[in-house]
């Protein structure tokens, strides 16, 4: 088992967030997601190549794998022996297992001070809606509407 290291786990945007509150243990239990904006200082976000990062075979594996959190601990590695006086990043974009073309973001939260997250909105969060039962009864609902429309039209 890995021993754990703290890290900010966000995403570049904000489909993929929801999306990755969605497919989280315990996810049927939340009532709203708060979505939020972190800035952080131009220049400080790198990637995987950057610091020379290499992503462990099984890292889109479901569940996640321990090789696939090692990432997290590699960047704070990297991070941690970069020279004095060198520019260390604050974040490393990592792909998304969820989304071929979207990024998440793993930030260094010891570097909090440098980076000011504000709420932007809320979005209310029904767990029928996000696993599609809600949306396949409104069709239901939709497809007997129409059937009964039909045939009065065709009572007619």
């Amino acid at each position: 088992m890995v021993p754990s290291h703290e890290i900010c786990y966000a995403a570049e945007v904000e489909a993929l967030a929801t999306l990755e509150v969605a497919v989280r243990p315990g996810w049927e239990t939340i009532q709203q997601v708060l979505i939020a904006t972190i800035e952080i200082p131009d220049g400080s976000l790198v990637n995987l190549s950057d610091l020379k990062i290499l992503l462990p075979s099984n890292w889109n594996t479901r569940p996640a794998t321990d090789d696939s959190r090692l990432i997290a601990r590699e960047f704070l590695t990297a991070i941690a022996s970069t020279p004095a006086g060198t520019a260390r990043p604050i974040g490393l974009r990592v792909p998304s297992v969820l989304s071929s073309t979207d990024f998440n973001v793993l930030l260094d939260p010891s570097r909090k001070s440098e980076m000011s997250a504000s709420v932007t909105h809320k979005i209310p969060f029904n767990a029928q809606r996000a696993t599609g039962s809600y949306l396949h009864e409104e069709t239901k609902t939709q497809a007997k509407s129409w059937s009964k429309r039909q045939s009065r039209e065709n009572r007619s």
